[in-house]
C-alpha cells in the first residue's frame, strides 16, 4: 500500500470476500490503517492486533512482502475449523508458487504459517528459504535470527544463514556458520561443497578442490559434483585430475550430453585418439548438446580454456 487512501479501498473492497462479522472487520479494519500511518511515520507499532482470518495478513504487508509490524508477536490470528482449513490450503498454494518459482509470493503465504505457530523453526526456516531464493535478504536474516535463537543445537538455521552471508559477500561468517551446522549434525557433503564454493570465491583454489573432493566423500554418486569438479580441477589446468573427474561423472550419467561433450574436450587436451574424441563428441550431438556441432566442424581449433555447459 502506499496511500491511505489505496489502502482503505482495499479494505472496502475485501470485506466481501472475508467470512467475518462487518464489527469484525471494521475493528480489524481500523486497527491496520492505524499501522500503516505509524509505519509511514517510520514510528514502531506496539499494539497487539487480531487477524479475524489467516488471508488477513497480506493486508499488512508492503510491496516486498514484509510485514510493517516487525515483532511477530504483536499479530494473533483467530484459529478455529476455518483456520485449519486456510492452513491447508495455504500449504497447497505455497506449493504451487514454489514449483512456478514465484518464491516471494511462497514467502508471503508461509509467514501467514506463522500466525498459527509462531514457534515453528521449520516454518520459520522454510520462509528464511524462500527469501533467499527470493534475493530479499534482510528478511531471510531477521527471521534466521529468531529461528537460530529459539533453537541454537538445529543444523538448518545456520546453514541457511551461511548461504545468506555467502551472497552478502560476508564469507568469513558464512565460513562459520558451517562450520557450526556440522557441530549439529549437518548434512556434511552440502556443506562441505558450500565452503568449496566460498573458498573458490575468495580465490582459494586449493581449499576449494579440496573441500569439494571431502563432499565427494559423503556423496560419491552425484554425476554433477564430479562435473563440477572437473570443470574446477580444468580450469586451474589440473587438465589429468579433470579428465579423471570428468570420467567419473560420466560413468555415474552416461547419457548425459553435457558429460559427454566435457570428456570430449578433456580428452582432446590429454591428447587422446581422434576418433574416441570424436565418438564422444557425435554422441552428444545426438543427445542435442547444441554446442557438440560447433566443436566437431572446429575440430582442429584449440580447445576451450573451460569446460562447457
Amino acid at each position: 500500500m502506499k496511500t491511505l487512501k489505496a489502502l482503505k479501498k482495499a479494505l472496502n473492497n475485501a470485506h466481501q470476500k472475508n467470512q467475518v462479522s462487518v464489527a469484525q472487520w471494521n475493528t480489524f479494519s481500523a486497527w491496520v490503517i492505524e499501522a500503516w500511518k505509524a509505519h509511514w511515520k517510520n514510528q514502531t507499532w506496539q499494539y497487539a492486533i487480531e487477524l479475524p482470518q489467516l488471508s488477513c495478513y497480506e493486508y499488512l504487508c508492503d510491496e516486498d512482502g514484509m510485514c510493517i509490524i516487525s515483532n511477530d508477536q504483536l499479530l494473533r490470528v483467530n484459529f478455529n475449523q476455518h483456520t485449519q482449513n486456510q492452513v491447508e490450503e495455504t500449504i497447497q498454494w505455497i506449493e504451487a508458487l514454489k514449483n512456478e518459482a514465484e518464491y516471494l509470493d511462497a514467502a508471503i503465504l508461509t509467514a501467514q504459517l506463522l500466525l498459527v505457530k509462531p514457534e515453528s523453526y521449520a516454518i520459520r526456516c522454510d520462509l528464511a528459504d524462500l527469501y533467499l531464493k527470493a534475493e530479499t535478504y534482510k528478511p531471510a536474516l531477521n527471521h534466521l535470527k529468531t529461528a537460530i535463537e529459539s533453537s541454537p543445537a538445529q543444523w538448518r538455521g545456520y546453514w541457511l544463514r551461511a548461504q545468506a552471508y555467502q551472497k552478502l559477500g560476508w564469507f568469513d561468517r558464512a565460513l562459520d556458520d558451517l562450520d557450526t551446522a556440522l557441530l549439529f549434525a549437518a548434512d556434511a557433503a552440502m556443506v562441505m561443497l558450500e565452503k568449496s564454493n566460498i573458498y573458490w570465491s575468495l580465490g582459494e583454489v586449493g581449499k576449494a578442490i579440496r573441500a569439494h573432493k571431502t563432499a565427494l566423500n559423503h556423496e560419491v554418486d552425484n554425476d554433477q559434483w564430479w562435473a563440477q569438479l572437473a570443470a574446477r580441477q580444468y580450469e586451474v589446468e589440473s587438465f589429468q585430475d579433470a579428465y579423471a573427474s570428468m570420467g567419473k561423472a560420466l560413468e555415474l550419467n552416461p547419457f548425459c550430453s553435457s558429460h559427454l561433450l566435457n570428456f570430449a574436450i578433456a580428452a582432446q587436451h590429454m591428447g587422446k585418439q581422434e576418433h574416441e574424441v570424436k565418438g564422444y563428441l557425435e554422441i552428444a550431438r545426438d543427445l542435442g548438446h547444441p554446442m557438440a556441432e560447433s566443436l566437431l566442424q572446429n575440430f582442429a581449433v584449440k580447445q576451450p580454456e573451460a569446460l562447457l555447459v
